[in-house]
């Protein structure tokens, strides 16, 4: 594996969570503003990086992993 594809799983993970995190406080009785814009900020940085990622390896390595943490769910 190399560095490009490894920092891809990580980024991928660290989405997922962040997508979790976020669903949780859009859940709560008071959302804070600033903190629904920082998650949406971070979701948005990591979905262009593995973008950039994923042009750099080639269509070989597009779709190996679940990118359906891509698709983008603005709350």
């Amino acid at each position: 594996m190399t560095t490009l594809e490894a920092q891809r799983i990580r980024l991928l993970e660290e989405l997922r969570i962040a997508e979790r995190e976020l669903q949780e406080l859009s859940a709560m009785p008071v959302v804070e503003p600033t903190m629904v814009n920082f998650y949406e900020d971070l979701l948005s940085r990591h979905r262009e990086m593995i973008r950039m990622i994923e042009s750099h390896l080639g269509s070989n390595t597009q779709g190996q992993y679940n990118n359906t943490v891509l698709v983008g769910t603005s709350g």
